[in-house]
């Protein structure tokens, strides 16, 4: 009784699991840079005084949910070699600081660059009020048409495993516990 009471108050929070997209929405200083390997953001032209964000989430899913169209800011970085490592809060949605909502990227797995485009791929981790710090993934595809510069990042976070797994060694562990006792010498 005293063992059940003494853990009664300890919770653990889950991991993330979802999705969320994030695009620039009339950022007059986004671009990209292929030479230099950065990319730059500025502030939306749509945002009033005071606020920083320069894009908003256009889809988000799982744990995600619920955060479509809000406001989001990315800030400014350089990606061969990653400046800086880690890049605290590439994103966060809302104003800076104000939502807890953000990704770290930690490492960037695959560049591609043309003349009109990139494409980054990374790993980093999500923060998300409530749940645990969860390693995800991250890609990053931009464009320049015509002049226009326009991007668009999606993350994942890993949708937690179902305790297939645990069922499935529970049962063989029942098993084997059987075999045992049908063969056990008496």
């Amino acid at each position: 009784m005293a063992l059940s009471l003494a853990f009664a108050g300890v919770v653990h929070a889950a991991p993330i699991a979802g999705t969320i997209k994030i695009a620039s929405i009339d950022d007059p200083g986004f671009a990209f840079d292929t030479a230099a390997n950065t990319v730059s953001f500025g502030v939306s032209a749509l945002a009033g005084p005071g606020d920083t964000w320069n894009s908003v989430v256009t889809s988000s899913a799982g744990d995600y949910a619920g955060l479509t169209l809000s406001p989001a800011t990315y800030q400014s970085f350089a990606y061969d070699p990653l400046a800086p490592s880690p890049i605290i809060s590439l994103w966060e949605i809302g104003n800076t600081g104000s939502s807890g909502i953000s990704f770290d990227l930690e490492s960037i797995s695959f560049i591609d660059e043309s003349a009109s485009g990139l494409t980054l791929k990374g790993l980093g981790t999500a923060h998300l009020p409530g749940f645990e710090s969860t390693p995800g993934s991250w890609v990053f595809t931009a464009s320049a048409i015509g002049g226009e510069f326009g991007f668009d990042s999606i993350n994942v976070s890993p949708v937690p495993e179902g305790g297939t797994s645990l069922a499935l060694l529970g049962v063989a562990l029942l098993g084997f516990g059987g075999a045992r006792r049908m063969f056990s010498v008496r």
